[in-house]
């Protein structure tokens, strides 16, 4: 798996647990999208890389932000922070 694949399945097991969290259930994160319920458990499962635009929408829909942070060094590895701030496994 490529580090933007499992960065994508880490973000998006985060915003499942923070849909879920909330009691939002598929439908209502979709209704909220403007997205098909199928759509939004395909992209929660990481089976479905979103855009950047419907990234954002489920953001919202979750209220979350999304926000770029610089890197501390080139030694940073984005993977790994990720693993490490959302306490994820994307397997």
């Amino acid at each position: 798996m490529s580090k933007e694949e499992e960065a994508y399945k880490i973000l998006s097991n985060y915003l499942s647990q923070v849909a879920e969290s909330h009691n939002l259930s598929n439908a209502e994160v979709a209704e909220k999208c403007g997205l098909q319920p199928q759509t939004v458990k395909r992209i929660f499962e990481g089976k479905y890389p979103p855009s950047l635009e419907v990234f954002i929408r489920l953001c919202e829909a979750c209220n979350v932000y999304l926000f770029i942070v610089d890197k501390d060094d080139d030694q940073s590895d984005l993977v790994e922070i990720m693993k490490t701030r959302f306490n994820s496994n994307p397997n």
